[in-house]
């Protein structure tokens, strides 16, 4: 899930200034405050450096840059660096854009109406951002490859008229660029997106949390970055703002996992085993949950969820019982205002870590297990 600059006008930002104690069940035990650019919004976790050890990268939407926190894989960092990184940069990924065997990094942003990408150079840094226009208001992106030709595309979320932008790097040298190949209708603010094969053919499907919509958009691939028209899925009442694609009942097939911030709930729908969804289901929740990532914390193969809650400054960790429903096993304190969480074994012990952008506090929490 990533958040935008300029549309956060619905959201009421008053935080409970209560700090939440975590229950003896919950899995987190330690944690650390790391300062990082102004009004930090999406993240993502990968070995940027090729040493073994995941890193961090957070969009600044109010700095306009991406700091870079490179893992030594104990918990600790190297000092941050910061790279100018467009206009309001909400959403980042990181990825081989162009295939030369080093991670990129690529971000919307918002405020500029472009993609921006970061070439990395093999060893952590970056160079300097290349932006790219797609349209106004580019909220999400994620990335991923959506067929069996290796190509990396990236899925991009505009605001301004509700449609999802499929993108891929095409060239190379001076000629680089990132060259739209197809474009898509989705429901009313399209806030978060996904990618995951979620019928076993071989094609990547999106996936799209649609804030003002009520609703899901579900668009299967075709391959080569085309799809079929989006099929719409409702909520029947709230609005979500991220999406986690992830089997909840141990079918093999992924499902739809949504916060729904303005009702405290958790929104699922079970996968058919087709791409298609059964009806709605929703499960009581703590809280304003504005952000979603999955973990296993009990067993290997059964998903559970962490929601960072917006307005209470915590995260929840909620358990499944194997079959998709969830309840909430403790309650983690952030910094302010915690709009998105992402997860990694960032102290290489085999176990499942959370990084959370505090949007109100200028700085991410880190909680171990």
């Amino acid at each position: 899930m990533r958040t935008s600059r300029g549309v956060l006008w619905f959201i009421s930002f008053s935080a409970l200034l209560m700090v939440v104690a975590s229950p003896a069940s919950a899995q987190f035990t330690t944690s650390q405050t790391i300062s990082v650019g102004t009004q930090p919004r999406g993240i993502a976790i990968d070995d940027l450096n090729g040493d073994g050890n995941l890193d961090i990268v957070v969009a600044n939407s109010g700095s306009n840059t991406v700091s870079v926190l490179l893992g030594n894989g104990d918990g600790t960092y190297k000092p941050r660096a910061d790279y100018a990184a467009g206009t309001g940069p909400t959403s980042v990924e990181i990825t081989d854009i162009n295939h030369d065997g080093k991670k990129d990094v690529v971000v919307s942003d918002y405020v500029g109406g472009t993609v921006g990408v970061l070439l990395g150079n093999g060893n952590g840094t970056l160079q300097p951002v290349k932006t790219f226009s797609v349209g106004m208001s580019p909220e999400s992106l994620t990335v991923g490859t959506l067929d069996n030709t290796g190509t990396v595309y990236v899925v991009v979320t505009l605001l301004s008229n509700n449609t999802v932008k499929i993108l891929k790097w095409t060239g190379s040298g001076s000629t680089a660029a990132l060259t739209a190949v197809s474009s898509y209708a989705v429901g009313r603010l399209p806030w978060a997106v996904e990618i995951a094969d979620l019928n076993k053919d071989g094609f990547g499907d999106i996936v799209t949390a649609n804030t003002y919509g009520t609703n899901t958009s579900v668009l299967l691939g075709k391959g080569g970055g085309l799809f079929n028209p989006a099929v719409n899925y409702s909520f029947v009442g709230g609005g979500a703002t991220s999406v986690a694609l992830a089997d909840i009942n141990g079918d093999g097939y992924p499902d739809l996992i949504f916060p729904n911030y303005f009702g405290s709930q958790i929104i699922t729908f079970k996968n058919n085993g087709n791409g298609t969804f059964g009806p709605v289901q929703k499960t009581p929740a703590a809280g304003s949950g504005y952000s979603i990532a999955t973990a296993s914390f009990q067993s290997p193969g059964v998903t559970d969820l962490i929601i960072a809650d917006l307005n209470n400054n915590f995260i929840d960790v909620e358990f499944n019982d194997g079959n998709g429903a969830f309840h909430s096993a403790g309650h983690f304190a952030t910094g302010t205002q915690p709009v998105y969480v992402e997860t990694g074994d960032l102290k290489n012990n085999g176990s499942t870590d959370a990084v959370i952008s505090n949007l109100g506090s200028n700085s991410i929490t880190i909680w171990y297990q």
